[in-house]
């Protein structure tokens, strides 16, 4: 049996970087309720490191990804979550267990709360309208008379670039696969449960109509769909 998430981590830290400034054990390894699938996700920040880097690694019969970063290049790295809005590396900082944190390790911690705290930069109407037009596209691409496992591909990409846009036109960090799902879900619990219940729809039944109407209402306050006139 496997020893818990967070003494594992406490290990592998005091052995593999002793001189960190700041490590922080995120994810569900950093909570009570990890299941056998969950790995430790470790945010250290560690200047006796040659470069920034991401490795993983089996230890004490855990998955470990370590996401190694140094005093003098985690701030691009940040930057680079914020102009994707999507700041992983803060939310690991920010709601993770806090493993080692030094004084300089608290300036990382007080950066990453901050660029969580000021939300993403906001979209430009050019921005909007080609999000809308993009959607718009993948909307009738669903409506063509595609093989199923084909509507299945379309539809995926329809859903994860609309609940995208309808966080970042209301200024909220995105996420990745199931991240994407939980931030929409924080944000908006109405839309979350009606997409749940669309995509049952498509899978289950082929039916599109609430995935259609889903669309249609996520669009309308920006304009609606755009396909006609579109000009970039």
């Amino acid at each position: 049996m496997r020893i818990q998430g967070r003494a594992a981590a406490e290990q592998f830290i005091q052995i593999n970087f002793p001189k960190c400034s700041l490590a922080v054990l995120g994810g569900s390894g950093s909570r009570s309720d990890p299941n056998i699938h969950s790995d430790l996700d470790i945010v250290i920040v560690d200047d006796t490191a040659e470069m920034a880097c991401h490795k993983t690694i089996k230890e004490y019969d855990w998955i470990i990804e370590c996401f190694v970063l140094t005093s003098y290049s985690y701030r691009d790295i940040f930057n680079e979550g914020i102009y994707a809005a999507n700041p992983s590396l803060q939310r690991m900082l920010v709601e993770g267990h806090v493993i080692k944190c030094e004084e300089e390790g608290i300036h990382v911690l007080e950066e990453a709360r901050t660029d969580l705290a000021y939300g993403p930069m906001p979209w430009s109407l050019n921005e909007i309208n080609f999000q809308r037009y993009v959607i718009t596209d993948l909307l009738e691409d669903i409506r063509g008379g595609e093989s199923t496992v084909e509507l299945w591909f379309s539809v995926n990409r329809l859903v994860v670039t609309c609940c995208e846009f309808h966080l970042r036109v209301n200024q909220q960090w995105i996420g990745e696969g199931k991240h994407l799902f939980r931030a929409l879900k924080t944000f908006d619990p109405a839309m979350a449960d009606n997409l749940d219940t669309a995509l049952q729809a498509v899978y289950l039944r082929r039916d599109l109509s609430p995935i259609e109407t889903l669309v249609s209402r996520t669009l309308e306050p920006y304009g609606g769909t755009l396909l006609d006139g579109f000009e970039q």
